[in-house]
């Protein structure tokens, strides 16, 4: 169990290592089909852990689809954003 935690925790850190890069670097989020493609997947193998009883996997994977939520809802945001119109200032 011990190591099905910290293999988690590292699958965590380096996706949440990895979001920030790329915000930082590339100023904006995943591309929105993958990030819908992941979030499917992610659903699907939180139900997998719950008919399995697996706790484990159940957390990584429901913090991984936490993560991708936030993600598609920052990027939509934003995606909103740049397409409003802008006022024009006197």
């Amino acid at each position: 169990m011990i190591i099905g935690i910290i293999g988690s925790l590292f699958l965590l850190f380096s996706w949440l290592w990895e979001t920030i890069r790329t915000v930082e670097k590339h100023k904006r989020f995943i591309d929105l089909k993958f990030a819908f493609l992941h979030l499917i997947g992610s659903a699907s193998l939180v139900f997998y852990a719950i008919e399995i009883g697996d706790i484990i996997f159940l957390i990584l994977n429901t913090a991984i689809l936490v993560f991708v939520l936030s993600e598609i809802l920052v990027a939509s945001f934003l995606i909103k954003k740049r397409k409003s119109p802008r006022k024009l200032s006197r």
